[in-house]
Formats: structure tokens, sequence, C-alpha cells
């Protein structure tokens, strides 16, 4: 999700600390105010396909959903992957391969986790990245789909159908992936 110019996800990004395959563990949101550098993280580190939606807001909507999103943090802590904690010496230098290592060298993101609250506990088929998404969402009073289980398959369902109704205030929306598949090599 990006706010303005602050790129944001929630989910399981401590790995040590993930259980039932990554199905469970702590919390842990991190932000950024690089798009493209996310985009192009995500591309090379995963091969993910990225879906963006964009939603015409009023300013007071935006600034609701900043409200929310400073809330949610208030009961947070900057918690500091092990790339970083190695640069800062914490840690021996190495080379370290979890999704938030790269990700921070990639984007140099900052992550929290929760002392408390509903994000202080990931679970995927809960509290997720869609979660998060959804609770920004409602308060800015748009309309969300937060029924039952939310999964991100749910939520792109609804934007999408949203998207395609008139009047919506779903204005755009944007695939994001790796082009170079689009040209396989030559040999």
């Amino acid at each position: 999700m990006r706010i303005e110019e602050q790129v944001i996800s929630y989910g399981g990004y401590d790995e040590a600390a993930m259980k039932l395959g990554g199905g469970m563990g702590p919390g842990v949101l991190f932000q950024h105010s690089e798009k493209e550098k996310y985009i192009a993280f995500c591309e090379a580190h995963s091969g993910k396909t990225l879906f963006g939606f964009g939603l015409h807001l009023e300013t007071e909507e935006v600034a609701a959903m900043k409200d929310k999103l400073q809330e949610i943090l208030a009961d947070s802590y900057e918690w500091t992957p092990s790339a970083r904690r190695a640069e800062q010496g914490e840690l021996s230098p190495g080379e370290y391969t979890d999704y938030a290592s790269a990700l921070y060298l990639a984007t140099g993101a900052r992550f929290f986790k929760f002392r408390s609250g509903s994000f202080r506990h990931y679970f995927v088929l809960g509290t997720n990245c869609v979660k998060l998404a959804d609770t920004l969402l409602r308060a800015s009073g748009s309309a969300t789909v937060a029924t039952g289980i939310i999964a991100p398959g749910t939520y792109y369902d609804f934007l999408n159908r949203e998207f395609m109704r008139a009047g919506s205030n779903v204005v755009s929306r944007t695939v994001y992936y790796d082009t170079s598949l689009d040209h396989p090599a030559e040999g």
C-alpha cells in the first residue's frame, strides 16, 4: 500500500520467529518512500507481479488514513533486520539473505513490531497485509470488503471490480512485472 509517497506493508517479515511454515508469528510493518525501488526489489528478489490500484481520495480522507497509521504505529518499536544489525556492528559481517535484510539493503526500509494491539501477531488467514490495507481504507471512509477471511486475492477481486464500476473511487490499475520475461534469451 502507498499513502502519498510512503510505501507500507505488513507481514511476517521476522523469518526467524515465524511458525507454521511462515503462517504465523510476530507482525512486522515496513515503510519507505521509494516505490520504484520496492517494485524493482520484488521483481528481482522473488519474481513477484504486483498489482497497483489508485484511489481518488479527498485531502481529509488521506489525512484520516495517515492518522490511523500513526495510531497503529503508536504502540510499535523499530525492529532491525540482520543485515542492518551487521552494518551497525551488532552481528558479524556476512551475507544475510532473509527477506527483511534483502528488502532493507535494496530500499532502506524501516521495520516496526508491535507491543500490543491487533497487529502484534501476524496470521496469514486474518491479521495479514490485507487487514492493514482494509483498516486504513476504512479510516478514510472508503467502502471495503473485509468480511470473513480476507486474503490478497479477495481484495484484488474487490478492487478490480471497483475499478471497472463507473463512479468508483478506484481510478487506476497498474500491473508491475519483470519485463525481461517478455523476451526470452535467444540461444
